[in-house]
C-alpha cells in the first residue's frame, strides 16, 4: 500500500488519485483482493460492514436489532427548505 499513497494527490484539502489505475488498485487493496488487509483494521466492535461476506465482530448486535431511525428520501426532498428556513428564523 505504501507504493500507492505515492500516487495520491491533495487538492483543495481532498485527497485523490489523478489516475484511474492507481484508484482501482488502492481499491482492490483495500478490498483485500490484492493482499492488503482490507476491512481489518475497521473489524471492531462497534463498528457495522456493509460487505455480506464480512461475518459480524463477536458480540456486536445486528443491525436490524437496533432501533435506528429510518430516512425518508421524498420527505427529506421535499421539506428540507422548510426545515432550514425555519432553523434560520428561530437561530436565537
Amino acid at each position: 500500500m505504501p507504493r500507492l499513497v505515492n500516487h495520491l494527490v491533495k487538492w483543495k484539502g481532498r485527497f485523490f488519485f489523478p489516475d484511474p489505475q492507481k484508484m482501482s488498485e488502492f481499491i482492490e487493496v483495500l478490498a483485500a483482493v490484492k493482499g492488503g488487509n482490507g476491512y481489518v483494521p475497521y473489524y471492531v466492535l462497534g463498528n457495522f460492514s456493509v460487505r455480506t461476506d464480512v461475518p459480524p465482530v463477536k458480540g456486536t448486535r445486528k443491525l436490524s436489532d437496533l432501533n435506528l431511525w429510518a430516512s425518508d428520501p421524498e420527505f427529506v426532498w421535499e421539506n428540507s427548505l422548510k426545515i432550514l428556513e425555519f432553523w434560520v428564523a428561530n437561530w436565537n
